[in-house]
Parts: structure tokens; sequence; C-alpha cells
């Protein structure tokens, strides 16, 4: 009577175990399995982690509810034995929906507390002769493979051996009396599924070091292919400066030469493409190094940055026989505050972006207003479009909209969202092939009173008897500072070290200083300490200059200046420390 029970009871399980199988073989649901929560901005040792804990879990869930059916089907009758297993299951598949979540760390620590609470149930259920306690290998491998941080996996560790105490303390006092009689046949089960997850931290270990080394490769081809881009856009812009410089060189014994508007314009365009270039190679060195985002934030003028904006590209457009046309919202609040240096860089490259793939006597739309509470800025272009299958890695690195290796968009993309990210938004594409992209940023809105103006940007009163130190190690920059200040009677004196810096204030003693950040041997930040520790100088105003694009916060300096400035954001920091009149 038993055996035609006993085969229904195998026969059943076994039905289903291959069905679950021949169903896991399809690629579709397997993908959907392992890559639960991989997002194309996920990196590669992310991405290795999610695919590694997805796939952990599914296994002890299968193992989880395979195993208690085999002890309830062949060992023990009682339902009860069941229970955990499926309790154990199913805080595995939370694990995998936390990662869908985007919860990483989340899933990652659970999943390794899962493991350890498991350890110390079925071992104290099943007693010293099943052999759980080994599963510590498995932890310590899964602590190597999960954790990057020596103190993560410190930790992990130390919980494992926590876990183990407990087990052996359990052992030797009998809190909780195992299952009577069972120790030998479990033993059967428990080293077979040691020796699988064993083997499968082995496996992901190898996965995760092959993706990685392919990562590697395919990035220094990328690299190499994108040097090479570089080197030639680079190469084209310097060019055309040489030949223009060359052009309009005074003759011999001239002083002066004329040069056309639209070839003035032309040479802008050309250095304002190498600045947009160096911009967005030294913010990705700066993001690739891991230094944390700092957000300065400031009020602005969301108006009249926006159409400001629109007329810095209309003479870059031109070039293009391209329009940029502005459609700004009456309901923008009058100003914000936010970190005007990273949203001017987004919109930037939003904009230079468009203007690489937009065609010929067509408009570029620079739209901005406000939905549900948030700011949106939307640039529109009207070129190829972006095909479907380039939608997702359009944010990559070095990816262009045609797919390609290219430097218009290699770069810029990627850093815009990262510091739309930095700011608490978000960028998103919408796109039709033929008909162009609308590049969208969405961020929260922090209304901001509007700043007084202090000056008449149309009018610079000059200055009386005031001397300016500029001191930078290279005599260009301080040629540019001295053409910028001497129009409004700012003597200029220059000094490239530090020990010239020194000397010129004892005999100038200047009203302020402008100093640059990276100096060689002592740098910018040592000569500030210096000026501002001594009795003599510590009344000098010093302005920072720095090209890190990322204006430092210097908090002994008296202000900061991006390189290269602009004229008005110099004329305003020294019109602060104009000396005032006395009125008798």
């Amino acid at each position: 009577m038993k055996s035609p029970q006993l085969a229904t009871h195998i026969r059943l399980p076994l039905k289903v175990l291959y069905k679950s199988f021949m169903y896991l073989k399809r690629p579709v649901f397997l993908r959907f399995l392992l890559m639960t929560g991989v997002t194309p901005s996920c990196d590669v040792e992310t991405r290795s982690n999610i695919i590694t804990v997805n796939t952990l879990s599914w296994t002890t869930a299968i193992v989880a509810v395979c195993g208690p059916a085999f002890i309830y089907f062949f060992m023990s009758p009682e339902r009860w034995v069941l229970i955990p297993g499926v309790i154990e299951a199913l805080a595995c598949l939370l694990v995998v929906y936390l990662n869908k979540l985007k919860q990483y760390r989340a899933a990652t620590v659970i999943f390794y507390f899962l493991q350890c609470g498991a350890i110390l149930y079925f071992g104290m259920a099943f007693d010293r002769n099943a052999g759980v306690q080994q599963m510590a290998f498995f932890l310590g491998g899964l602590a190597l493979l999960l954790f990057k941080r020596w103190s993560s996996r410190i930790a992990c560790f130390f919980l494992t051996l926590v876990t183990l105490y407990l087990l052996e303390f359990n052992y030797n006092n009998r809190f909780f009396p195992p299952l009577a009689g069972e120790e030998l046949p479990v033993r059967s089960i428990v080293f077979p599924v040691i020796l699988l997850l064993n083997f499968m931290v082995i496996l992901l270990y190898e996965y995760s070091k092959d993706q990685k080394r392919k990562e590697a490769e395919r990035m220094n081809k990328l690299l190499g292919l994108y040097m090479q881009k570089l080197s030639h856009e680079a190469g084209n812009s310097l060019n055309l400066l040489w030949g223009a410089i060359q052009a309009y060189m005074p003759a011999d014994g001239a002083e002066e030469s004329h040069i056309p508007v639209e070839d003035m314009e032309a040479m802008y365009v050309t250095c304002a493409d190498l600045k947009q270039l160096s911009s967005n190679l030294l913010s990705w060195s700066k993001i690739q190094s891991g230094v944390p985002d700092s957000v300065y934030k400031q009020p602005l003028v969301l108006k009249d940055w926006l159409y400001s904006m629109v007329d810095a590209y209309q003479m870059l457009a031109r070039q293009h026989s391209i329009r940029v046309m502005p459609d700004i919202a009456d309901d923008l609040p009058p100003a914000i505050l936010t970190d005007v240096n990273k949203l001017s860089r987004i919109v930037n490259n939003l904009l230079s972006n468009a203007l690489k793939f937009t065609d010929k006597r067509s408009v570029i739309k620079l739209s901005a207003g406000c939905e549900n509470g948030r700011l949106f800025i939307s640039v529109t272009d009207h070129g190829p479009g972006i095909a479907d299958d380039m939608k997702e890695r359009i944010f990559e690195l070095y990816v262009s909209q045609q797919g390609q290796l290219q430097v218009a968009t290699g770069l810029g993309l990627p850093i815009a969202l990262h510091w739309a990210r930095s700011l608490g938004g978000d960028i998103t594409l919408q796109t039709t092939k033929g008909y162009g992209s609308t590049f969208t940023l969405t961020m929260p809105i922090e209304e901001a009173i509007i700043p007084e103006k202090r000056n008449n940007p149309q009018h610079y009163r000059p200055f009386d008897d005031f001397v300016v130190l500029v001191v930078d190690d290279n005599n260009m920059s301080i040629r540019i500072a001295r053409l910028a200040m001497e129009p409004l009677g700012i003597k200029v004196i220059g000094a490239e070290t530090a020990e010239q810096a020194y000397n010129r204030i004892e005999q100038y003693y200047p009203n302020a200083v402008l100093l640059d950040l990276n100096m060689p041997h002592i740098g910018g930040r040592e000569i500030l300490e210096q000026l501002k520790a001594d009795r003599q100088t510590r009344h000098i105003p010093v302005i920072i200059s720095s090209a890190s694009h990322e204006l430092p916060e210097i908090g002994k300096a008296d202000g900061v200046l991006a390189k290269p400035f602009k004229f008005a954001d110099l004329y305003q920091l020294l019109d602060k420390f104009r000396p005032r009149q006395v009125v008798a």
C-alpha cells in the first residue's frame, strides 16, 4: 500500500522540478532571474555583484524548498519541517526584489545575514553530525566575493565566527534540542549543498574576474580610439587658431592689425570648443578618481540666466547655420538656489551636443518650465534621432548618438547626467528616429531671493591708486589679467613664484592678490595660509583663481574666480575691495 503512495509522492515533485527546469532554460527567463536590478548605468563591479546576489538567492531559495521537501517525503512526516525552508525562500525572493528597487547594498547585507541565520537554525535543528557548520567555508568565500572593503569583510568574518560559536554553545548546552535520529541522513543532503554553494562562489568569482578583464580590455580599446579622435579634434581647432593668428599677425614695423568681426567670431567659437573639451576631460578625471561631489549653492536669476545661455550659443550656432530659440514659461520662479557652475555645465553639454548633431538651417529649442513642483530644462534638436537600441547606451562613456566613438558626445552626456544626479535631478531622453531628440533635465526647485545687482555691466567705474598682484606661474595668464584690468586704471604686478610674490607684496603692498591655486613647488593654498597667518598681510584680500572647472572651497580666501575668468565677475570681486572714500 505504501509503494503506490510513495511513488505518487515522488512523481509529483519530480514532475514540477522537470517543468521548472525546462522553463528556466529559456534565455529570456534566465536573464530576468539573474539580471533583475541591473541598469545601463551600473558599472561592471555593481553589475557583477547584482548577478552574484541574484544567482545565489535563487539557488538558496530552490535548495531551501527542495531540501526540507526531501526530508518531509523520505525522513520525517512532520509538516513543520517545510516551514523554515519556505520562510528562507521567501526571504531570498525579498533580496532579489531589493535589487530590483536598486537597494543593492541592503540586498547584499540582508543576504549575508540570511545565510548566517539559516546556518544557525538548521545547525541547531540537525545537530553537530549533520555538518551544517561547514557552511562557514561558503560564508568566508561569500564575504570576499560580495564586499570590497576590508572593514566589511572583517565584519562578515566576525559574524560568521559568532554564528559558529552560538552553534557550538548550543551543541554543548542543548538549549534547543535537535531532531532525534536524523543526523546521518541529513548529512547526505548537507554535504552536496555545501559543495554546490562553494562551487558557485568559485564560479561567480571567476565570472566577476572575467567580466572585469573584458571591461578593462574594452575600455583600453575605447580610450585609445577616443584619444585618437581627441587629438584630431583638438588639432583641427588649434590649426584653425594658428592659421588665423598668422594671417592677422602685424607685418614688420606695424603696431596694429584689424580683424574682421566674423573672423573674430570664428576664433571665439574655436576657443569655446577647446574650452568645452578641456572642461569635460577634467570633470571626467575627477569623477573617475572618486572625488566626492561638493554642491555650492547660490542664488540664480533663472530667466536672465536662461536667456544668457541662448545668447551665448547663438554665435556658436551661426557658424553651423542654426538658430537657438528660447521657450521660457512665465511660471518660473524669479530666482532659485542651486550650484550655478554645475547647472551651467549641464546645459552647456546638452546645447553643445545638440549643435553637433542638428541639421544645418534648422532650429535648436531651449525650453524651461515647472511641472509637479520640479524645474525642467529641455534641449530639442532636429538631428537624425537615436535608434531604439541606443537609448539605454547613450549616457555611457565614449558613446555618441550614432553609437560610434566620437568626441562630440563621448563625455558630455555622461558628465551632464552625473552632475544632474548630484543636484538631486535626472536627465531623460525622448527621440524619434529621423526627426530629432529632446534631452530634459528635471530637478527640485529651491526658491531664493533675487540677489541685488551691484553694478551695471555696461558701465565700469575706474579705480584710483589700486594695485593688484597676480601670482601665476604662467606668464600668459598674467598678461591676460593685465589686459583686463589696466583699462580700468588698475596697476597690475606679476609674480611667477611664491618667493617673487612675497617680495612684490613687501615692495608694493597691493590692494588685492589674484592667486593661482595650482602653483609649482609652493602651491596656492600654502601661499594663502602664509599670507593670512602674517599680521602685516592678513588684511590683504586674496582671490583664488582656478582652472579646474570646479570652484574649490577655500575657507580663508576672500573670493574664488574660475579661469578663464569673465570680465564682469573679476570686476565685481575687485569692486568689493575698492577703498572706501571718507566723507568729511
